[in-house]
């Protein structure tokens, strides 16, 4: 029987990230209680020196004697696998989200802000702010599994493995004065008249100079300089340190740097690091100044492959000619990003969710987002929502703030979250379950007629034609024809109830083809297209234009977030094949509210001069009103006593 896994809580979440925070503040401490640790603590610290200090330790103390460390990614994208039963090495990963403080004063994420500060963030109007969240990521060691050191290079190829200095001296002591005089402080390389190595000089204009005993043998000379040029980067008179810790840092720094590249010089460091120090007594807090450490040997490190392979010394280089590049936004980068779970994200930065149905989860703090499973996509339900909902892009960009695509999509782009596959995304093909259906079509007639208003010969004929038809459960199905087969299905509640968002059930039967069709009814020639929210509001405007519907073809988008414009253009398409000729008109007839106006904004692809945007307009004495819908004018003219008018006919050439 397979083993099943439960899927941790945040708050569960939260704790074991705590956890290993807290177990790897500990090790800092037990790492630093004598000087023979130290050594242990350095080799370890050279050879991981991508990974944060915090991670270096969480590595080591799970996996002793781990050598080179990657994600399942990085090495399955290279040809090898983890092998069976191997347990991962667990590291803890930073990611960075936006707060804002609000106009109450308090600090807030995105997705908690109100639609007020939110109009604010995007005029750069609130203040902003970045802060750190961390997630778990699992890695392995290439000894877990089966790859070897040789592939090294194959598996991680901007990292270099088992250089020498033998033979390099004179290049690695270039690239080292190239990076100090690129900093502004200058090597002088003279006969010193004293015990010294090297002495680094801060003169009192603000210049800084690095003096180097011309008399020390090669690699001698390049472990001084390193530490002298440690001293450049990290201290200054008003640091606060005194000079034992500044010999401390200086010297881990300097030992650090030469065990990456090769250079071992343990028994000389241990000793100088005891005589500066008292054997470490003197010193306050190890736990600060070896984060200090991590920094600059990380720094100096990435500084010195990439400076060495520039030079043009007839030597072994350090990289490879693959240059490391930051992210980029390619096509790759930005699929890999949606591929993300939504879920997973929300997750991760503490937006707890609910299952709803089978494939749909609804925010707990704000239940008009859904998060649709099967696609990997949300939507807000919200009638006057900002959030157009789409991909896990746009949910990073429109729940947690993120509003800058690129950072977006780095973020995403993080190897730890869960990924959705292609596969496991990918629709069967939609099929119409007619035993559903039920024999009568009593309520679905009674909604749509008297809770709705729909003109009854409309209804009577777009049932007759299975347009319009009722599920056993009395809901109302609209189904959408594609040259007269159902391709799709919307289903439309007909009871009221406060459980839902909008006061009645609304969905999209599974696998329906929501990105390229909608509920659709044509009237004659497709010459004329018109483009609605809903199903509802389509035949709201054929109640309200019965004689405006000759050569019309109603089409609902089934919502207006991302994408829809490229429905648009499905069907502008569809309307060409039939007819042979453009569209003779193409009608925006969307809600008249903030997303139906930035709807019609945000339409680019067709161009306007051929496009009318024709939404309903609010009565006198109804202009405040928020959202303003083609059924809400039907509605309001059918209490006006409007609501009389001739029956409109199907014309029998569509869907019979």
């Amino acid at each position: 029987m397979p083993k099943q896994y439960k899927k941790k809580t945040p708050q569960e979440i939260r704790q074991e990230i705590n956890h290993y925070i807290d177990s790897a503040t500990q090790k800092i401490d037990s790492y630093l209680t004598n000087q023979s640790d130290i050594n242990e603590l350095l080799d370890f610290m050279s050879q991981f020196h991508t990974y944060s200090f915090r991670n270096q330790l969480l590595i080591h103390d799970q996996f002793e004697g781990a050598t080179a460390v990657g994600s399942f990614k990085s090495f399955s994208d290279a040809g090898f696998h983890v092998n069976k039963g191997e347990k991962a090495i667990k590291v803890l990963v930073p990611t960075p989200y936006n707060v804002y403080e609000g106009l109450d004063g308090h600090i807030k994420r995105y997705n908690q802000t109100s639609p007020e500060e939110r109009k604010l963030i995007k005029e750069n109007k609130l203040p902003m702010k970045k802060e750190m969240a961390y997630k778990l990521g699992n890695v392995f060691d290439i000894s877990q599994t089966n790859a070897t050191p040789a592939d090294l290079p194959n598996i991680f190829p901007n990292r270099q493995y088992d250089f020498s200095f033998e033979g390099n001296e004179d290049k690695m002591l270039q690239t080292l004065k190239d990076i100090s005089q690129q900093n502004g402080v200058p090597v002088q390389e003279k006969p010193i008249q004293t015990v010294a190595k090297g002495q680094y000089i801060r003169r009192n204009d603000g210049s800084q100079l690095i003096q180097l005993n011309q008399r020390l043998e090669p690699r001698n000379k390049l472990a001084t300089l390193i530490h002298e040029m440690a001293h450049s980067k990290l201290h200054h008179a008003k640091d606060g340190l005194t000079t034992p810790e500044r010999e401390f840092q200086a010297e881990l720094v300097s030992n650090v740097v030469s065990k990456h590249f090769g250079l071992d010089t343990d028994e000389k460091s241990i000793s100088y690091i005891a005589q500066w120090t008292n054997n470490g007594q003197d010193i306050a807090d190890k736990r600060e100044l070896i984060k200090g450490v991590h920094q600059t040997a990380m720094s100096f490190i990435e500084e010195i492959h990439t400076r060495y392979e520039s030079l043009d010394y007839d030597q072994t280089p350090i990289l490879s000619k693959e240059a490391v590049k930051p992210l980029s936004l390619t096509k790759e980068a930005i699929q890999e990003a949606k591929n993300v779970s939504i879920l997973d994200v929300a997750s991760f930065h503490g937006i707890q969710s609910y299952k709803h149905s089978n494939r749909e989860y609804r925010l707990t703090d704000n239940k008009s987002v859904a998060i649709f499973t099967d696609t990997n996509s949300f939507y807000d339900f919200a009638p006057n929502s900002e959030m157009k909902g789409g991909s896990s892009i746009d949910f990073v960009q429109q729940v947690l703030g993120v509003t800058d695509f690129k950072e977006a999509v780095t973020l995403l782009n993080d190897p730890s979250f869960e990924r959705i596959t292609r596969q496991s995304i990918e629709k069967e093909s939609y099929q119409y379950d007619k035993t559903k259906e039920n024999n009568t079509f009593h309520r679905a007639k009674n909604y749509l007629v008297n809770d709705r208003g729909i003109n009854e010969t409309l209804v009577d004929n777009l049932h007759d034609a299975g347009y319009i038809r009722e599920d056993k459960r009395g809901n109302v199905l609209f189904c959408w024809h594609d040259n007269g087969e159902i391709v799709g299905c919307t289903e439309q509640g007909t009871i009221q109830s406060d459980k839902y968002e909008r006061g009645s059930w609304k969905g999209i039967q599974k696998n329906s083809p929501s990105s390229t069709h909608g509920f659709n009814v044509p009237f004659g020639e497709p010459s004329h297209l018109k483009f609605f929210e809903s199903s509802i509001d389509a035949l709201s405007y054929a109640t309200l234009h019965p004689k405006d519907m000759t050569d019309t073809w109603l089409i609902s988008l089934e919502g207006i977030q991302n994408g829809k414009e490229d429905k648009m253009l499905e069907y502008v398409k569809r309307s060409y094949n039939k007819t042979n000729q453009a569209p003779k008109s193409i009608s925006v007839c969307v809600d008249n509210d903030s997303a139906g106006h930035e709807f019609w904004n945000s339409l680019t692809r067709i161009k306007k001069d051929l496009l009318t945007n024709e939404i309903p307009q609010k009565p006198h004495g109804m202009e405040s009103v928020e959202k303003w819908d083609w059924n809400d004018s039907l509605r309001f003219l059918r209490q006006d006593a409007f609501s009389k008018r001739e029956g409109v006919t199907l014309d029998g050439g569509y869907g019979r």
